[in-house]
């Protein structure tokens, strides 16, 4: 039994049902893959900030430990 024969009152707008389905199904994957692009956009840049961070940080302690730029970075 398909569609038309189970309910005859519907079979004129049965594409349109699917089309409207079809069209869900693309919002929804659209909206998933923004998400995880958004994820993977704000953890390169998380990651950025740390690198950053880091290289100052170590830059800081080389400065700290040389004796001829020490006076210079009190």
């Amino acid at each position: 039994m398909n569609f038309q024969q189970k309910y005859p009152d519907f079979a004129a707008i049965e594409n349109q049902v699917m089309a409207a389905r079809v069209e869900r199904a693309v919002y929804l994957s659209t909206a998933i893959v923004s998400g995880i692009n958004w994820v993977v956009a704000s953890g390169k840049r998380l990651a950025t900030a740390i690198n950053r961070n880091v290289e100052a940080e170590i830059e800081r302690r080389a400065l700290q430990s040389d004796p001829f730029l020490k006076r210079y970075c009190d």
